[in-house]
């Protein structure tokens, strides 16, 4: 993490040579979401915290799913 942006840093090799790569994402909160939904219209209608589709909870959930709704 740097700031509120995820920085990885990806190596990948093949008969060809290496590949580096640098993915930089912001890292947007239920709040960010939640805000930029209002601005546009959208509803969100359910949230969760896993790909199991556990409740998400700010603290512990290691991901944040938003089903929207227009």
């Amino acid at each position: 993490m740097e700031g509120n942006v995820i920085v990885k840093e990806i190596v990948t090799e093949d008969k060809t040579g290496k590949r580096f790569f640098k993915e930089e994402v912001k890292a947007l909160t239920l709040a960010d979401f939640t805000s930029l939904a209002q601005k546009t219209g959208l509803k969100i209608k359910q949230t969760f915290g896993s790909y199991s589709l556990q409740p998400f909870d700010v603290n512990s959930s290691e991901r944040l799913i938003i089903i929207f709704e227009k």
